[in-house]
């Protein structure tokens, strides 16, 4: 008897230390904080509410880079298109030094608008 009474003591112990670990790691997931007079069936539910906050926390996230990424790409392929854009306007006819740097200027400024509106 003394043992079974002590077994369910640690026991009861572990389970205290085991929802203070939860509610500690995952706080910012849990609406309400995890107590030790819920049923195990609760505590359950509560996890697996957590695990699909984490779930979706990590898909946002994935999707953030992902978007990142593209829109990087999309402008450093329009960055290159328009660098092109300038070379051939420099190689084509009789173009005035001075012509050349307008379109320089302005497509620099093109470009500086574009970078600003990914920020």
């Amino acid at each position: 008897m003394k043992q079974a009474l002590m077994e369910s003591t640690e026991g009861s112990k572990a389970r205290a230390e085991a929802i203070r670990l939860i509610n500690e790691r995952y706080k910012e997931y849990l609406p309400n904080m995890l107590t030790e007079k819920m049923s195990n069936e609760e505590i359950a539910a509560a996890l697996d509410y957590v695990n699909r906050k984490m779930e979706e926390n990590i898909k946002v996230r994935i999707r953030a880079e992902e978007m990142q990424h593209i829109q990087q790409e999309r402008f450093d392929t329009e960055k290159k298109v328009l660098e092109d854009l300038v070379k051939a306007y420099e190689n084509t006819g009789d173009r005035t030094e001075t012509e050349v740097g307008i379109a320089t200027a302005a497509f620099g400024d093109l470009i500086q608008a574009y970078k600003k509106s990914g920020d």
